[in-house]
């Protein structure tokens, strides 16, 4: 099916059931922009020959079978203004009439699918109108169905599909529509239901609650927000995500099935990156100079999959400026976690000394343009196909292999050749490793070196754990942009092994509590401190020079856990020193207090992390840190911290209050320390070690809630019943 030239970009392939790294493609390249262009590669061979062109840097061949004879007669009558949608699901040959419309159909706003319930195609077309038909069987035209979303006059721009779930109907506006084709009883049907925000009785009461209750509502705006692109990509149970690309905003909506009791249509997050994409430009184009900012105008073209999340073709120029050149970037959005997406976790900026390596095509109906997107320093290719008469009219992916639809070929593969993968390889390797470069202010062991009084050695620490998050991200964006990920196996911890990628969120986890700790320090530094110096000395660690106790204890986070046992002993010293019944409930308390924190701290980052270290999914031994007994873990002091309650504070007030506090602090540790007894049971199930654990689990479970039953705390007992 073919379509005279609209203004809407050009349609890729949706054919992807998950993110997982492939070329993407933009269309958004216009010949009216001003660029300098490289190494032109003419397509002149015949195309009897599989192989139409073989340079230093890409192979180009004919891809599938040849064409139908009623598709190369369309393309041939047709006059130039055409456009190709590209599919993954094949080819089936057969004219139908599309919906009446007064204005130019566009090959997005068709869809060819396969149900399961059938072996024959049915097909989907949207007239920009928004007159909707539906073909259960193309073979049988007449047994169409047609339906009318109410669009309020807004224009159709694409048509995504979400099977089986049915389809996304984009408007040049960004308002969202799902159209599902039903049979109901032997009849055709199509039934359309608009994506919208939740609104009501909340509504006044603050963006804060609506979006604790809803999820992430966007900022309401009179501003047009002109579509840019659709992307779907769906999850193992079935569910969908979809990414809007509205301007300079981005969304991110998960719809799930509807046999599923939650809300099945929400908005997770909305985040504009105007003024991240002028920072970034004004940083790589003028040096940081903020006079450059106010005239700088910048656009996000276009959006594909990639990875755990998207990658963005943006733009920017200073209208003002002689020539008026135009900058182009690619920024890499990481959406796996349930947190908004607040930065690019990486932005590359594209010149004409670029290494081929990590491709994204861009292209418009005459060039192809070959853009590496990590930073090594080599030209990229263009690829003419205007000097023969020749023109590219659609894309598309298959597996992970750039097609494009030309007027003379028809479809050809585009793939870098075996020396430009082993170079990208290995140099974008350096680029990924050194993503960001530490600023030596934020390792206290350089405080010598800056002014006396100008930055507190507390800042100094933060800094320094920041760091360090910045960098353990920036290892797991190399693991999983070079596929090593996947194939991490175990580590040896003592005596056992654990899953590489479970050590890693370890990692993570322990710079989350170790800030987390810091939190405490205006309330309690003299315990922080004091824990912090008895640690330092059973580890035999000799604090030397200008440095504090605190910035040789944060420099070696992954040894954090062994702050625990000193937070014990320092609160049995106060309990074991005759103090008054009030100041024994208070130690317990405060010590509660931060068990509390750190242990909400970790299990936070580990619930909303789980897809990011591949742990939606128990795996085999798994035993976190907090799960593990010996010097390397630290269930024995969440232990003892219960036990601390049991004999010293459950049993000893009879102020409602404090009750109030100690249990709720109480049921909050259990249950981190019950929880994590379910989890390595989990991982365990065909083990005999899962038989003993059990019998552990049942005694400790016993043991610490008969407490609450004994001072009738029934409810919070019955969580665990």
């Amino acid at each position: 099916m073919f379509s005279p030239l609209g203004k809407s970009p050009l349609s890729v392939v949706k054919g992807q059931k998950h993110i997982k790294p492939s070329p993407y493609f933009s269309p958004s390249l216009r010949k009216s922009l001003n660029i300098s262009l490289s190494r032109n590669s003419p397509f002149g061979r015949s195309f009897s020959n599989s192989v139409l062109e073989d340079a230093n840097s890409h192979l180009i061949e004919c891809y599938g079978s040849t064409l139908p004879v009623l598709v190369t007669e369309a393309i041939t009558i047709a006059d130039n203004d055409i456009k190709i949608s590209c599919q993954d699901s094949g080819i089936h040959c057969k004219e139908l009439t599309l919906p009446p419309s007064d204005l130019a159909h566009k090959a997005e706003l068709v869809h060819l699918f396969q149900t399961e319930e059938s072996r024959l195609p049915s097909a989907l077309a949207v007239s920009p109108e928004g007159h909707v038909r539906y073909w259960p069987n193309i073979n049988h035209e007449g047994s169409s169905v047609d339906a009318q979303p109410h669009l309020q006059g807004q224009e159709c721009c694409s048509l995504s599909s979400i099977y089986p779930l049915g389809c996304i109907l984009a408007t040049t506006s960004s308002s969202l529509i799902i159209i599902t084709p039903t049979i109901g009883d032997g009849q055709p049907n199509v039934i359309c239901r608009t994506l919208t925000l939740p609104q009501g009785v909340l509504a006044g009461i603050g963006r804060k609650v609506s979006s604790f209750i809803f999820g992430v509502i966007p900022a309401q705006t009179t501003e047009t927000k002109q579509l840019n692109r659709v992307l779907s990509a769906q999850t193992d149970d079935g569910d969908y995500f979809l990414y809007v690309l509205s301007n300079s905003c981005v969304q991110k909506w998960h719809i799930a099935k509807k046999d599923k009791k939650e809300n099945y249509d929400q908005l997770l997050f909305e985040v504009d990156l105007d003024r991240e994409l002028k920072q970034i430009y004004t940083e790589e184009l003028f040096s940081n100079d903020t006079n450059a900012v106010p005239g700088l105008k910048t656009w996000c073209l276009d959006m594909q999959l990639y990875q755990s999340g998207v990658m963005i073709l943006t733009a920017c120029t200073i209208p003002v400026s002689p020539g008026g050149n135009v900058h182009y970037g690619f920024g890499f959005l990481d959406t796996s976690s349930i947190e908004q997406a607040q930065t690019f976790s990486s932005f590359n900026m594209t010149t004409h000394t670029k290494l081929i390596c990590q491709f994204a095509y861009i292209y418009n109906s005459e060039k192809v343009l070959c853009i590496p997107i990590v930073s090594p320093q080599i030209d990229y290719n263009t690829l003419d196909f205007s000097s023969t008469g020749n023109a590219v009219l659609g894309s598309g992916s298959c597996e992970g292999m750039p097609l494009f639809f030309t007027r003379d070929y028809g479809i050809i593969s585009f793939l870098p050749s075996q020396k430009a993968i082993g170079d990208s390889k290995l140099l974008a390797s350096m680029k990924d490793v050194s993503i960001r470069k530490p600023d030596v202010i934020s390792d206290p062991r350089w405080c010598e070196s800056v002014p006396s009084g100008s930055v507190s050695s507390s800042l100094l620490i933060s800094y320094q754990l920041e760091d360090k998050q910045n960098f353990h991200e920036c290892l797991l964006v190399f693991l999983k942009t070079f596929h090593l990920f996947e194939k991490l196996t175990t580590v040896k911890m003592s005596d056992f092994r654990i899953p590489t990628k479970v050590l890693l969120c370890e990692h993570a986890e322990k710079l989350v509590a170790a800030k987390s700790i810091r939190l405490f320090l205006t309330e309690h530094g003299e315990i922080i401190e004091t824990a912090v110096r008895e640690t330092l000395e059973r580890r035999d660690i000799e604090v030397k020079n200008h440095l504090t106790p605190q910035d040789v204890f944060f420099r070696e986070v992954s040894a954090f856990h062994t702050v625990f046992p000193s937070l014990i002993e320092l609160e049995k010293d106060h309990l074991n020193s005759d103090e008054s019944l009030e100041k024994t409930l208070s130690a317990v308390m405060t010590m509660n207090k931060i068990f509390v924190g750190l242990l909400e701290a970790i299990n936070e980052y580990r619930q909303n992390r789980l897809e990011t270290y591949d742990l939606k999914d128990v795996p085999v031994n798994y035993m976190p840190w907090t799960s593990r007994d010996g010097h390397s873990g630290i269930r024995p002091f969440i232990r003892n911290q219960l036990d601390i309650n049991v004999t010293y504070a459950l049993n000893l007030t009879d102020n409602i209050q404090i009750q109030g506090v100690l249990f709720q602090q109480y049921v909050e540790i259990l249950d981190f320390f019950l929880n994590s007894y379910e989890k390595q049971m989990q991982s365990l199930k065909k083990s005999e070690r899962n038989v003993i654990l059990a019998k552990e689990y049942a005694l400790e479970r016993q043991t610490f809630l008969r407490p609450l039953i004994s001072v009738r705390q029934y409810e919070r007992a019955g969580c665990y019943c």
